[in-house]
């Protein structure tokens, strides 16, 4: 920048949207909004499939395969949700040396980091700006930058992908009134057949009994 080496550290992680798509698209309920601001996580429900990724317009959520079976599980940043839930600061905040990260109530880390920006700005950042605010409905991991998000590989203006709600709405529900036709229909198949094998060894059972009445009479 301006002929000059500049670093720009960024700690990625879920950005834990108000609107977020990809609790729109996840089919099992796995990935939930919470009052408290995060996008939770519950592993257990998760069926692997993928949509949270595909659908986010961060790129952040991520699929651990084993290697095995080839099953695999979401996994991304849930703001230690089992710590947030209790009244407890994050690790990643409680931990942090510098003291680089902040948690607490909106508004208040909104204030702080506005202020924050008005600071750097002073002090010789010109483009310092505050990042999440309004993007996607606000999101709850908000950030101070020096330099324009794309720099740090954030999207200047992160889009809601109208998809999400065309696959959570009509593809979706016809996949699943799909699966309930082949179902039935294979439940149908199955009956027919049975049918068949019954009619069969009755008339098998017919057969042999005629032929021993004839023994008989012979």
């Amino acid at each position: 920048m301006d002929g000059r080496l500049k670093w720009l550290f960024l700690k990625e992680g879920c950005l834990h949207c108000t609107n977020a798509p990809c609790v729109k698209v996840c089919p099992t309920g796995a990935l939930k909004s919470n009052p408290l601001g995060l996008v939770t996580l519950e592993r257990d429900l998760c069926n692997g499939c993928g949509y949270c990724r595909q659908f986010c317009p961060f790129d952040i959520p991520r699929l651990e395969s084993n290697t095995l079976t080839g099953y695999g599980k979401a996994t991304k940043c849930n703001f230690c949700q089992d710590r947030a839930t209790n009244g407890e600061t994050p690790a990643c905040v409680k931990t942090c040396p510098p003291g680089a990260r902040h948690w607490g109530d909106r508004e208040e880390v909104l204030n702080t980091a506005k202020a924050r920006v008005t600071a750097l700005r002073a002090d010789g950042h010109p483009n310092a700006n505050l990042y999440g605010e309004t993007e996607l409905g606000g999101l709850g991991r908000l950030y101070v930058l020096t330099e324009r998000p794309s720099l740090y590989g954030l999207p200047e203006n992160p889009q809601y992908p109208l998809l999400a709600d065309v696959w959570q709405n009509l593809v979706q529900p016809f996949g699943y009134a799909a699966m309930a036709l082949v179902a039935i229909g294979l439940g149908v198949s199955y009956v027919a057949a049975l049918r068949r094998e019954v009619t069969k060894a009755v008339a098998e059972e017919k057969i042999t009994e005629e032929k021993a009445e004839e023994k008989e009479e012979a």
